[in-house]
């Protein structure tokens, strides 16, 4: 077993050589439709993984991360109340 970096890392060694993907299920999904990997039959387990959001410090004022930590009181209650 390798880690990647990301998952399309992932997806592309699986298509270009023997390699087997274990990749989030919306990150293959391209990949799937245009035939470039198949997926490989096995029903995994729900799982569930810790999370974290980080930005580079020096970016704390642009207006990308300043809206996002503007809305952390909106994220938190929506993320609370769970899926829809």
């Amino acid at each position: 077993m390798h880690t990647t970096g990301s998952p399309e890392t992932a997806i592309r060694l699986a298509a270009d050589s023997d390699h087997v993907a274990v990749v989030p299920k919306f990150t293959a999904h391209w990949s799937l439709r245009d035939g470039v990997v198949r997926l490989l039959p096995v029903q995994l387990p729900l799982w569930s993984v810790e999370l974290r959001f980080v930005y580079l410090a020096a970016n704390a004022t642009r207006p990308g991360i300043t809206a996002l930590l503007d809305a952390l009181p909106r994220l938190r209650a929506e993320l609370a109340n769970g899926p829809r």
